[in-house]
C-alpha cells in the first residue's frame, strides 16, 4: 500500500474513535456492523488490525469509563444481567477442572465477548427509536451478506 492511502486510513480511523467518544451509539452500531459484515474476511490485509477487537473493546472501555452518564453503574438491577454474570463466573471457575483448559478458556473468552455485546446494548439503546437503529442495521447487514 502506498503511504498516502495509509496515512488516509489512520486519519479516518481516529476520525471514527472521535466520533465514538462524541456518541457511544455510533461504536456499538459499528461494532455491530463488522460483526455482520466480517470485512476481514474481503481484505485480508485488514487481519491483523482486529478491527472488530478495537471498535467493540473502545465502545465497552468508554462505557465503562463515561458510566456516570448511564445512571452509575453498566450493570443493570435486572435478572438477566446478575444471570449472565454468574455465568461468566461459573465459566472460568470450571476451566480450574478442566481436562482440557485451553480449550475452555477458549469458549469462556469467546462467551465474554457475547457479554460485553450484552452490556453495551442495555446500556446504550436507551429508546424504541435507538432499538429500531440497532435492528434495522443488523436487518441490513444480514441482507448484504445474503446477496
Amino acid at each position: 500500500m502506498s503511504f498516502l492511502f495509509e496515512v488516509g486510513l489512520a486519519v479516518l480511523a481516529i476520525m471514527i474513535l472521535f466520533i465514538i467518544v462524541l456518541r457511544p451509539f455510533v461504536g456499538l452500531i459499528l461494532f455491530t456492523l463488522l460483526l455482520y459484515l466480517r470485512p476481514m474476511d474481503t481484505f485480508p490485509a485488514l487481519i491483523p488490525f482486529h478491527i472488530t477487537r478495537v471498535v467493540g473493546g473502545f465502545t465497552f472501555l468508554l462505557l465503562v469509563l463515561k458510566r456516570d452518564t448511564y445512571r452509575g453503574s453498566i450493570f443493570k438491577k435486572c435478572p438477566q444481567t446478575w444471570l449472565l454474570s454468574f455465568l461468566v463466573l461459573i465459566m472460568f471457575f470450571s476451566i480450574l477442572g478442566s481436562i482440557w483448559g485451553s480449550n475452555s478458556l477458549k469458549s469462556a473468552a469467546d462467551f465474554v465477548k457475547i457479554y460485553m455485546a450484552f452490556l453495551l446494548i442495555i446500556n446504550l439503546v436507551s429508546s424504541v427509536r435507538l432499538l429500531k437503529i440497532l435492528v434495522w442495521a443488523m436487518v441490513l447487514a444480514g441482507f448484504f451478506m445474503g446477496i
